[in-house]
């Protein structure tokens, strides 16, 4: 498999300023607290959430997982989470609004 040109296979795109994503992802664990939406204790959402804060929906995520495209995800016990920091190197990275 030939990995992508853009990320050189690892999902993110280089050039994301790390202090820019530990803010974007401060100011969405802030949006997830003031919208009663859960934010595991290792910084971690659920896809409902993910998709909220990306405004997308969440079969919008299923079908990027599917398309190997997705946001970088973890899957245990059959279920999908996101870390906040993830979240926000993507939204940062294609210029999302967040």
């Amino acid at each position: 498999m030939i990995p992508c040109r853009h990320c050189d296979g690892t999902g993110f795109v280089h050039g994301a300023d790390d202090l820019e994503i530990e803010t974007t992802a401060i100011s969405l664990r802030m949006a997830c607290e003031a919208n009663g939406k859960s934010v595991f204790g290792d910084d971690r959402v659920d896809e409902k959430t993910a998709a909220w804060l990306i405004g997308k929906a969440p079969d919008t995520l299923r079908n990027w997982r599917m398309a190997n495209r997705p946001i970088t995800f973890s899957k245990f016990g059959g279920r999908v989470s996101y870390r906040l920091n993830d979240v926000a190197r993507w939204m940062i990275e294609t210029g999302a609004p967040g």
